[in-house]
């Protein structure tokens, strides 16, 4: 049996859905900030490109993977339920 030979537009959408980091994320990397603030400040942290944004979605803009918008650390997560 021959395999079946993907065309190279179809690739090319396989590969753009793919979560990888593109290098875009280089020019938005914020200034440092306490780390205590970050998710009060309205940032959110890309998982995969190990990287805090400032954006209104949901998705980070280089990779596309979906952003964390809460702390994983159980001490800031009770600081951000207190307020």
């Amino acid at each position: 049996m021959e395999a079946r030979k993907i065309p190279d537009r179809e690739e090319a959408i396989l590969l753009d859905m793919t979560f990888c980091c593109k290098g875009i994320c280089e020019n938005l990397e914020l200034t440092p900030v306490p780390t205590s603030l970050r998710y009060r400040l309205g940032h959110k942290r890309c998982t995969m490109c190990s990287i805090f944004v400032e954006t209104e979605k949901l998705s980070c803009p280089c990779c596309g993977v979906r952003l964390r918008t809460k702390s994983r650390n159980k001490k800031h997560s009770e600081e951000e339920l207190s307020d």
